[in-house]
Formats: C-alpha cells, structure tokens, sequence
C-alpha cells in the first residue's frame, strides 16, 4: 500500500499561508505528517504549492495535480494514478496529530476493500481514508459530469465500501489546523 499526502489547497482560511511549511514542535507539519506515513512502500505527496526541491529532507515522490482546480478529488485521482500499489491511504498535510493509532486500523482494514474510511456520528471522514485504484473509473466519470465531491465516489454500488466507526477520542488526532487561532492553539501543545 502507498501512503498519499493531500498538501494543495489554497489555504484561505490560514490567510492564504501553504499549512505544509507550519511548524509545530520545529517540524514542518509536511515533514512530520510523512514521517508518520513510513509503514507504507512509497510515499507521494499531492502539491500545486510545492516540489521535493522545497523538502528536500522528505523522501516522497511529489505530483502536481493532473486536473487541477477541482480541490481533493483531483488529488485522490492524481495520487490513484500515479500509485504502485493497488490500495492508497490518504491523508492531509493539515493533520499534524495523526499518529500510528489512528493509521493501523484505517490501513489494516481489509486488502479486499476498494474503500475503507472512518465514520464519526454519521459523518465520512473522506480525507483519511484508504481508496483502491478501483475508484478510478468513478473518479473519471464524476471528473466528467463535474461532480467533485468525495462523497460521489461512495455512490457506485460496484466499489466495496468499508465503514470503519470511531470514536471522540479516534477524531482527536484527526483535527484538521484550517485557521491562525486553531494553529495558534496547537503551537501551544507539545506533542
């Protein structure tokens, strides 16, 4: 299985600032976030903001997006196409918490599954979740009919989908860093 990092988005809630170079306990939180991802054979990080030259501590193949402008989606079927290996785990690079408790039982989940993603109160955490190169032919057909949201990948019947409850605690490490205030909080922890 490849891991994937999502590091693309425009920010606009962090005023525009790419939240791959923040720090948080003098790591860029790309950097950490793809350390946290050694368990898998290779390492590729989704960027339009960024190349390895910006990295250069990071060992991980870095792809701009094939169709860019079409926010996550585009770096789900960019990271799926560009992929070695039949499942990806994906996550992004605003997550700098995520750590091995919350990757195993998302990755171990089941080689038989096209998709494997967390759910919290009724809600698909899509941004942390495994997606097989099966998806592919979703992916293109939505790219097609202009329907970029996640969810639309979970509609095709044909796609093995398994949905993986957690809990409050299980979330915690998924907190996503979108704005100043948010990060200013976590500059505060040590972690």
């Amino acid at each position: 299985m490849n891991g994937a990092v999502l590091a693309g988005g425009k920010s606009s809630r962090m005023n525009f600032r790419d939240k791959s170079t923040l720090l948080f306990n003098g790591v860029t939180f790309l950097e950490l976030i793809v350390s946290r991802l050694e368990r898998f054979s290779k390492v590729l990080v989704i960027s339009n903001n960024s190349t390895s030259a910006d990295f250069p501590r990071i060992e991980a193949d870095f792809y701009r997006d094939i169709i860019p402008g079409i926010g996550p989606l585009g770096g789900i079927y960019t990271a799926l196409t560009h992929s070695d290996e039949e499942q990806v785990f994906f996550t992004t690079c605003d997550m700098p918490l995520i750590c091995e408790e919350v990757i195993s039982p998302i990755a171990e989940a089941g080689v038989e599954y096209d998709v494997i993603v967390p759910v919290h109160n009724g809600r698909y955490e899509m941004l942390f979740a495994v997606y097989s190169r099966n998806c592919l032919p979703r992916i293109k057909e939505m790219i097609a009919a202009k329907r970029y949201k996640i969810t639309g990948i979970f509609e095709d019947e044909s796609l093995r989908v398994k949905k993986v409850t957690v809990d409050e605690t299980f979330m915690a490490y998924l907190k996503n860093i979108n704005t100043p205030e948010e990060y200013g909080t976590l500059s505060s922890r040590k972690r």
